[in-house]
This record gives C-alpha cells, structure tokens and sequence, in this order.
C-alpha cells in the first residue's frame, strides 16, 4: 500500500488523536498539521524514483518510534533518514507489510508527519534545509 492511500482511509481527526497519544507535548499544532495533512491529501505522489518502503520501529524499547527508510531491493539491511525528503516521495513509498500489521492506519500517518516535519512545516524550509546540505 501506498503512503498517500493512508489518506483515503482516515481522517485528520482520528489520525491527531493518535498523533497527541505519541507527542502529548505538540497539543497546541493542531491547525498547523491540518494544515498539513489537508495539502497532503491534495498532493499527487511523486514518480516512484527508488524501491524505498517505510519502515516504523520502537527505539530501543523505550515507547519511543522511528520513521525511516529501507530499500526493499537492497543488499544493504539498513534503514535510511528519510525526514529530509520531499512529501510527494513520501506519499510514493509504500508502507512497509510489517508496518501495517503491527499499526493501525491513523497510528502510521501520525507517525509519519512527525518525521516529515522534523526540518519543517512547508516543502519551502524543507528545501532550504535540503539546499544547506548540499542535497537537490
């Protein structure tokens, strides 16, 4: 399943729900991420560039998630940083099938829009992050 198919199968409001479950502490961004979850329901994937699949994780046992990356054809069994990467390939990646069996779709998409935020709240700063570290 595509990331961006998330969207048709849940609400904001169900998915800030989970979101305050996980960042009790980010309570008052909640136009903010509406905001941002509304424009990510409107943006088209991007062309599928790479065979990178999403991949949740609990950190060190600690209640705690990461979001990243895992090239599904790759050699390497690493995971990759993916917080710095445009949201139209965010929402071309697909959900990793262990993801899905261990997270409800709300669980995943609050997930998710923290780590795409994690540089920025607009495609603009991320770019500007993007563009200081030398990436295209």
């Amino acid at each position: 399943m595509l990331f961006k198919e998330l969207f048709y199968k849940v609400t904001f409001e169900q998915t800030w729900g989970k979101f305050i479950d996980f960042y009790p502490e980010l309570t008052e961004g909640y136009q903010l991420y509406k905001d941002i979850f509304h424009q990510l329901t409107l943006t088209d994937p991007a062309i599928k560039v790479n065979n990178m699949v999403i991949h949740i994780d609990e950190y060190e046992d600690e209640g705690d998630f990461r979001v990243h990356g895992k090239d599904s054809e790759s050699e390497w069994d690493g995971f990759w940083d993916i917080s710095i990467i445009r949201w139209d390939e965010w929402l071309s990646y697909l959900i990793e099938s262990s993801v899905i069996d261990r997270f409800s779709f709300e669980e995943i998409v609050a997930l998710c829009l923290y780590e795409m935020t994690w540089y920025g709240y607009d495609e603009d700063t991320i770019q500007n992050v993007r563009s200081d570290m030398g990436i295209k």
